[in-house]
């Protein structure tokens, strides 16, 4: 197995090695700062993740320059981002264009100033985009970063991400069963009901959901991991782990988090019992395997029982009503005329929310006056919506390829567990994204674009010889 090793610092490499750390242990640290910062829910601690990104892109770049190299990046991710960066850029600059400035003759003219080009395309708001895109760029600087990083590297990376989930499972977990006490440690409601939507950090319970489901395709990587190579004591950490993110979302009260952890435990169940199944020589035992099979159900049943046994009524009511609530909150019809509406450039990153309510005034009987929307829900409409059919499909090939290359090339070859969890976290999120809006929120989309990296790295191709290619390591990792 090729391994890289990190040189040992000294006095004399002490610049150029921090210089090639310090981008990881940068990413390290948001890996805890995202999540624990109110998930970077509008606007909390944005500004500051962006710095930090920032900055470590810039190191990373800095070494690439001092080292005489290219980030070694496919070329088609290249272009999408950086047709999503120049649009976005184009957009802010240009924002309250032609969209307003010639239709609000006084509020725009008296307290903006004029935009650079006013009769071409540009942002419906001046204020949201930058706040909307600016994050979303950052989280392209930092899957650059972990694409860029060799195979062990990029597993730390994961692995880190997946210490964080079982932490911030203990912490949700701890807070929720504490009651409002442990709760007002974020958060501040006159109203007890308010915080039966929250979870540690995140205000909206769905968000944190899909950060759980992630964690727990993670650490279930790690368990299948450990657990083939027989490393005990990782196998039953990461299988304690395994539980208490489990148990977090159980105890949240979001249905799409415990659909979701549904599908994620249904596609790791065969990886799982194959291995457990296998004896000391590698070979099935069909005994074994037969057997485990049969306590691996006789446990999901007792778990599932046990789930519904507490708060039975209310679980299945909220499970029951979740048709009413998805149709409260997705009004089809308006979002298709928002969609022939769009221009070539979108109106602009996250300017949902003021287009949005010109539909909902000319059509009140499809969506109450009395009711406001600042998400889509469904996050496919809303990146159409933000930035028009051209740049949707560059936003579509970066969230889907890395999943469908995936699939082709190593499904038949067999992936590693690591990668296989990026592959069930990443699709996971992209099925939430169908009914909700974890895209959007920028310590979600980081988590997401991390297991995207983890897939992207494995996939590169090689271009030269030699034990410095990252690609020969991969393979010969993999």
């Amino acid at each position: 197995m090729a391994r890289s090793q990190e040189s040992e610092i000294t006095w004399s490499n002490l610049g150029p090695e921090l210089l090639d750390r310090a981008p990881r242990y940068l990413i390290y640290f948001l890996l805890f700062y995202a999540p624990f910062c109110y998930g970077l829910r509008n606007g909390v601690g944005e500004p500051f993740f962006v710095s930090v990104a920032y900055v470590a892109f810039f190191l990373h770049c800095w070494k690439c320059y001092l080292d005489d190299r290219w980030p070694r990046v496919p070329g088609w991710l290249v272009f999408c981002m950086s047709l999503i960066a120049l649009q976005g850029l184009w957009m802010c600059l240009n924002a309250d264009s032609y969209h307003r400035w010639h239709r609000e003759l006084i509020t725009v003219r008296f307290f903006l100033p004029p935009p650079p080009f006013p009769d071409l395309p540009g942002s419906r708001d001046v204020f949201a985009s930058p706040v909307q895109f600016f994050p979303q760029l950052a989280v392209f600087c930092l899957m650059l970063i972990v694409v860029n990083q060799r195979s062990d590297k990029r597993k730390a990376i994961l692995i880190v991400a997946a210490v964080c989930a079982v932490t911030f499972a203990i912490m949700g977990a701890s807070m929720k069963i504490s009651g409002e006490k442990l709760l007002r440690l974020y958060w501040d409601f006159p109203s007890w009901r308010t915080y039966l939507t929250v979870f540690g950090p995140y205000r909206y319970h769905a968000n944190a959901a899909t950060f759980l489901v992630m964690g727990l395709a993670l650490v279930l990587g790690i368990v299948i991991d450990a657990k083939s190579k027989g490393r005990k004591t990782i196998y039953f950490l990461a299988l304690m782990g395994s539980i208490l993110i489990a148990w977090a979302i159980y105890l949240n009260t979001s249905r799409a988090g415990w659909l979701l952890s549904v599908i994620v435990l249904a596609l790791f169940a065969p990886r799982f019992l194959i291995v457990v199944a296998r004896d000391n020589h590698g070979e099935e035992s069909p005994l074994k395997f037969r057997v485990t099979v049969i306590v691996s159900v006789i446990a999901i049943t007792i778990a599932v029982a046990a789930a519904f046994a507490a708060d039975t009524d209310y679980r299945l009511r909220k499970l029951l009503e979740t048709s009413d609530k998805l149709s409260e909150r997705f009004p089809l019809f308006l979002f298709l005329q928002m969609v022939g509406d769009t221009p070539l450039l979108g109106f602009g990153p996250g300017t949902f929310s003021f287009v949005f309510p010109k539909y909902q005034l000319a059509s009140p009987e499809l969506f109450r006056l009395d009711r406001y929307l600042n998400e889509a829900h469904q996050d496919y409409f809303q990146l159409f919506i933000d930035w028009g059919p051209l740049t949707f499909t560059a936003w579509c090939a970066i969230l889907f390829v890395p999943l469908i290359r995936f699939a082709l090339d190593r499904f038949d070859r067999g992936a590693s567990a690591l990668h296989f969890a990026c592959f069930s976290g990443a699709l996971v999120v992209l099925i939430h994204a169908t009914m909700d809006f974890p895209l959007q929120i920028t310590s979600l989309l980081f988590y997401f674009g991390l297991l995207l990296s983890g897939l992207i790295g494995t996939s590169r191709t090689a271009k030269s010889p030699g034990p410095d290619n990252h690609a020969q390591v991969d393979r010969a990792e993999a």
